[in-house]
């Protein structure tokens, strides 16, 4: 069905959660292959991030980087410019990698390229995945301001559909974490019970 109906998202979703679940690597290079045709195939911009993911999923970061770099020189998406400040900490966080503090700017750098284009009604959500990226590579003092502040944030939208769009607990669970880390266990424990506990 690729084939026929590539100009259809709800298919490349499907494709995409096929090749997800099943991992299977004969569906990369079909779409390899099918990416690679000398005619450019007609699809929607993010379709090409199924390459990126894949090698993403199979742990080929530098492969993931080039996919995700070359879609985000494009089409200047938010969430490519989050997935590559991700990438750049991933990397730098590799025992064997070199020139680490030049992948730390590079991953701060499209992080602040999502923090400027995201919209602003999802700052909740750019602050948590900031705190993230922080907490990730270490920072955990800039990680903690960043999910404090993402706590604090509130939005009309998220508060009428809190169940799928708030974030609290997953930043409180973060913060109780750093809080454990560094010994602070009554903070640790008023994460818990102020944001978790039911």
């Amino acid at each position: 069905f690729l084939s026929t109906d590539k100009d259809k998202p709800r298919f490349w979703n499907l494709f995409n959660l096929i090749v997800y679940v099943t991992q299977d690597c004969r569906f990369h290079r079909f779409i390899t292959r099918l990416f690679e045709r000398a005619t450019p195939i007609n699809v929607p911009p993010l379709v090409y991030m199924i390459i990126a993911n894949y090698c993403l999923l199979s742990n080929s970061y530098k492969h993931a980087l080039n996919n995700y770099d070359e879609i985000y020189r494009r089409y200047q998406h938010p969430l490519v410019a989050m997935l590559l400040a991700i990438l750049y900490a991933q990397i730098a966080n590799q025992r064997y990698t070199n020139r680490k503090q030049n992948l730390l700017v590079q991953a701060m750098n499209y992080m602040e390229k999502y923090q400027r284009t995201r919209e602003p009604e999802a700052m909740a959500e750019v602050l948590y995945n900031t705190g993230r990226m922080y907490h990730q590579i270490g920072i955990l003092s800039v990680a903690k301001k960043y999910y404090e502040r993402a706590l604090k944030e509130t939005n009309p939208f998220i508060e009428k559909h809190k169940e799928l769009l708030d974030l609290k607990m997953e930043i409180a669970y973060n913060l109780h974490v750093i809080y454990r880390q560094s010994g602070n266990k009554s903070m640790a424990r008023k994460m818990l019970y102020d944001y978790i506990v039911v």
